[in-house]
């Protein structure tokens, strides 16, 4: 998989010609070159210069950083069916000939400075710029605005489990987010930690409906690099907690393969999640399919039976959603693998 997204990102997958007359200056500082880099753009020497957003014209993702200690790391993930699509490779940097040399099993990449922007090389056939902000455009733009689209073009996006905690890209601000968000069914949290103590602050701006808050509390990054949290509102005394292997398992339990081959084990987890108290499994569930990507579901407890009616979105993330009209209460239940897997 990583041979995948370097070939793909550094060399020239089209066609190779040479590259046009830019303006190098050296690297005198390389200190000032360190932290985190995405590449945002992609360029082949025979299409005039042209930028290619590489999160849209390669629907892939390449966020490089340097270490002062002449360490760096390279965070990769490919439109794959494979489950592990994202992959952190760690590799080496130098300063050499006013550039800074990349080395890696693939080849040498020298990042430069051209005409003011961060450039990366493999050879003179194909350009990556690299940005201190990542630059999405067209439809992977869209993976910060997921509320903002319709279900059928949400489920077109391939999408990573925002609960892993990296510890070579050491982002527990990110994955802290990401578990107020769930406990909390809110999102947009500002975390900042202190990595000294083990502590973080957490602030929610609030909405139409709700005022502002902030929380504090602490967090304890695991041997098998889960983050466990414990938090409260900074004006109560009451708190909770939140564990990082339950979200991350939580997440992956509702999320369908492409291929749709899962599908009866995530509509029995989403059957057990809402029928509180009951045991379904997923080799007793019946599927009666209907017309394309709906039917009807059946899901059974030893004398119990439930149904259910359900229809699938596929994509390279599917979603599917079950319905149920509950005559007891007099509405009808709906609910959406997407909405199970973002709350505890």
């Amino acid at each position: 998989m990583k041979r995948k997204i370097i070939a793909a990102i550094f060399t020239g997958i089209l066609i190779t010609a040479s590259y046009p007359a830019i303006a190098y200056a050296e690297i005198e500082n390389p200190e000032d070159y360190m932290g985190i880099w995405y590449a945002n753009y992609v360029i082949y020497s025979d299409e005039s210069s042209e930028r290619h957003n590489v999160a849209e014209y390669l629907n892939q993702y390449l966020e490089m950083r340097l270490m002062e200690d002449g360490s760096a790391y390279m965070e990769m993930s490919y439109n794959s069916e494979e489950s592990d699509s994202a992959e952190i490779l760690k590799v080496s940097w130098k300063l050499e000939g006013g550039k800074i040399l990349v080395s890696l099993e693939e080849g040498d990449i020298y990042l430069d400075t051209v005409d003011g922007e961060f450039v990366g090389s493999l050879d003179e056939d194909t350009q990556v710029i690299f940005g201190r902000e990542l630059v999405q455009t067209g439809e992977a733009q869209s993976l910060d605005n997921l509320d903002d689209l319709e279900d059928s073009e949400k489920a077109k996006i391939p999408k990573e489990n925002p609960y892993i905690y990296h510890p070579e890209t050491d982002n527990p601000e990110e994955i802290i987010a990401c578990y107020l968000g769930a406990a909390n069914l809110e999102k947009g949290y500002e975390v900042s930690v202190d990595e000294d103590n083990g502590t973080f602050t957490a602030h929610w701006a609030g909405d139409e409906y709700y005022d502002p808050r902030d929380y504090v509390g602490s967090y304890r990054i695991t041997d098998d690099n889960y983050i466990n949290i414990c938090w409260r509102e900074a004006t109560s005394e009451y708190g909770d907690k939140c564990y990082g292997a339950v979200l991350v398992d939580r997440w992956n339990q509702f999320t369908i393969n492409e291929d749709l081959g899962n599908l009866a084990e995530v509509m029995t987890a989403m059957a057990n999640d809402i029928n509180s108290g009951r045991v379904f499994t997923a080799y007793r569930t019946e599927i009666t399919e209907g017309s394309e990507n709906q039917g009807a579901v059946k899901f059974i407890d030893e004398d119990y039976e439930v149904s259910y009616s359900y229809q699938i979105i596929p994509g390279a993330d599917p979603m599917v959603t079950l319905t149920r009209y509950d005559s007891e209460y007099d509405y009808e239940q709906v609910y959406t693998n997407y909405q199970l897997r973002e709350m505890l």
